[in-house]
């Protein structure tokens, strides 16, 4: 699971749960850690009071791989929402998306 904090020495501009420079960047690439990564909460603070769809994109383009939203489920229908126009309008990073697929079939294989 990963974060709201900001590694201001890294990714000033964005939390290290949505930081491209931080999942990428450091954990997937420097750390050569593969396996899935989640974020803590959408519904904290630290993202919700801010631009919570905005965050979802980042998050998944950072390779990011599941979306935690725990604190007030109906909430999750908001972040479905956002994700959804997300994907109509093409803004997702397909290469990411497919990475993150081997991942969680690796992770959950389905039998």
């Amino acid at each position: 699971m990963i974060g709201h904090v900001t590694l201001t020495s890294v990714d000033p501009d964005r939390a290290a749960s949505h930081s491209k420079r931080v999942v990428d960047g450091i954990i997937r690439k420097k750390w050569s850690y593969q396996g899935v990564i989640m974020t803590d909460d959408l519904v904290m603070g630290a993202i919700y009071q801010r631009n919570v769809c905005t965050a979802v994109v980042e998050a998944l383009n950072a390779g990011v791989d599941l979306l935690l939203v725990a604190f007030d489920g109906a909430q999750f229908y908001r972040i479905f929402t956002c994700a959804m126009a997300a994907s109509a309008e093409g803004r997702f990073d397909a290469a990411m998306l497919g990475d993150s697929e081997t991942r969680l079939k690796g992770a959950f294989p389905v039998d």
